[in-house]
């Protein structure tokens, strides 16, 4: 009966460090030299989801624990000469993007375990573009957007810094993408740690049971 309430003592302890809200300040660490306030071209349609913030150019975007996340094409079109965004490459994964009118919650992408700067892992390629030429990295033509109910999670005026869980970015004002971070990553060494260390008390009780039986 003791074993049996202390394995379920250090499973309960385990389940909860995993069941802990790893996302409660956000999983996008923001940063950029000021807030615009701006929407450009897309005001009207984001504002009709909520987004009403846009942040100034450039904005870098960090991952700092792997986390899963989601991108969802809102919107698409070419240039009158016909150049239009054919990729979105995240971390070795290219996605196919196509042209279309703004739709919420928009079309699927995919999702994906990532971390690390956007700057460095997520990029573009245009149709005048090979499919094997490297993708152009997280340039200053990316654009980032919050919502507003976010606004409240950045402080300072430079750099103006904060975290959310869902941003909105668009590549050379032709191409409009969510990306949403949703819990599954890979558990952080805190939470192994602590997981752990239950086990090991729940191991080191039972074994002084064992002992005390025995005797």
């Amino acid at each position: 009966m003791f074993r049996t309430q202390v394995a379920a003592l250090a499973l309960a302890a385990g389940f909860a460090a995993l069941s802990a809200p790893a996302l409660a300040a956000g999983a996008f660490s923001v940063t950029t030299n000021f807030p615009t306030g701006a929407i450009g071209p897309y005001a009207v349609d984001l504002a009709g989801i909520g987004v009403t913030f846009e942040l100034a150019s450039p904005a870098q975007v960090t991952v700092f624990q792997p986390t899963n996340l989601t991108f969802r094409l809102l919107e698409s079109h070419a240039t009158p000469e016909g150049v239009r965004i054919a990729t979105l490459a995240v971390d070795g994964v290219n996605y196919k993007v196509g042209t279309q009118a703004f739709t919420a919650p928009g079309t699927l992408l995919g999702s994906q375990l990532f971390s690390g700067a956007f700057s460095d892992l997520v990029g573009f390629r245009d149709i005048t573009m090979p499919p094997f030429e490297p993708p152009l990295f997280w340039p200053d033509s990316f654009q980032v957007y919050i919502r507003g109910v976010d606004q409240s999670n950045f402080t300072g005026i430079g750099p103006y810094t904060g975290n959310v869980d869902t941003l909105y970015f668009d590549i050379a004002g032709l191409a409009l993408f969510e990306v949403t971070a949703t819990p599954g990553g890979v558990p952080e060494p805190a939470t192994w740690a602590l997981m752990i260390g239950g086990f090991a008390v729940a191991g080191a009780r039972l074994r002084r049971v064992r002992g005390v039986a025995r005797a």
